[in-house]
């Protein structure tokens, strides 16, 4: 079969942006999440955009850059990526009686929210992870 050079370039980067979906997907703890938390929030009351943002117990985790955003709500905690990223990465809504932990921490220069549920943890940095803190510590009274 001869395929032209640019075909067989763009069917390569294709099928390599869907192995490299799936397996950050698997990696970072993503997919686990959304099968158990699957769903969009309905009543989003605060949203942040284009969230820094890994998962995983420290630094080394999976980073998934500013390409998260946050939806926070009486229904609990809405995670999603943008668009050519969301392959095998669906919308997760986590309840917040399903977080077992969230708390604020700082490594180096660095301030970030640390999110734990299940054996997943989240972190979102700077002022939109301590924005989704103050929401989670409202919600708790």
């Amino acid at each position: 079969m001869n395929l032209p050079k640019n075909l067989m370039a763009c069917i390569l980067f294709i099928l390599s942006w869907i192995v490299l979906c799936f397996t950050l997907s698997i990696l970072s703890g993503w997919s686990k999440l959304a099968r158990k938390y699957p769903g969009k929030m309905k009543n989003i009351e605060e949203r942040y955009w284009f969230c820094w943002n890994w998962f995983g117990k420290n630094l080394i985790g999976i980073k998934y850059g500013p390409l998260l955003t946050a939806d926070l709500g009486p229904e609990g905690l809405g995670l999603s990526l943008l668009f050519p990223f969301r392959l095998w990465h669906s919308p997760i809504l986590i309840p917040w009686e399903s977080i077992k932990e969230i708390e604020t921490k700082k490594m180096w220069m660095i301030h970030y929210a640390r999110i734990e549920v299940d054996e997943t943890v989240v972190n979102i940095r700077g002022e939109k992870g301590q924005a989704v803190f103050r929401y989670y510590k409202r919600k708790e009274r």
